[in-house]
């Protein structure tokens, strides 16, 4: 009976103390520390600090994505590039053209090649349906 109810004294103080900590699900980035990791991440390619810049940097830039995709054949750059693309249009109002389609679809199919599944997956839906540009297949 004693052992059970220190138990029990035991266990409320520890849930007390976890109480009083909060614990943050996702760790607070401050600009700095995404403005070096952007940095390094265009020097060097690291995927890690390219993950960073995608979750936590306050403007985005096409420019760094194609760069990511192109110089350090980033997957998750290829996807990124496509995206920004395609929602542009839907985003500002405009239909995407022949050639602008061409460019997204090309880093759609890169980063397929690289086993990216939101590229795989977005090829599945365009071959399965179509679209302006691709026939359904």
């Amino acid at each position: 009976m004693i052992k059970f109810d220190f138990f029990i004294i035991l266990s409320f103080f520890s849930i007390a103390g976890y109480a009083q900590k909060e614990i943050p699900l996702s760790h607070p980035y401050s600009k700095e520390y995404v403005d070096a990791c952007t940095k390094k991440m265009l020097e060097t390619g690291n995927s890690y600090d390219y993950e960073i810049y995608c979750c936590h940097a306050n403007q985005r830039n096409l420019l760094y994505d194609m760069l990511m995709a192109d110089k350090y054949n980033n997957p998750l750059a290829c996807y990124m590039v496509y995206f920004n693309i395609t929602n542009m249009g839907k985003t500002y109002n405009y239909s995407i053209d022949r050639e602008l389609w061409n460019v997204a679809f090309y880093y759609l199919q890169k980063g397929a090649e690289y086993n990216q599944s939101n590229c795989i997956f977005e090829l599945i839906r365009i071959y399965e349906k179509g679209n302006a540009f691709v026939s359904a297949d």
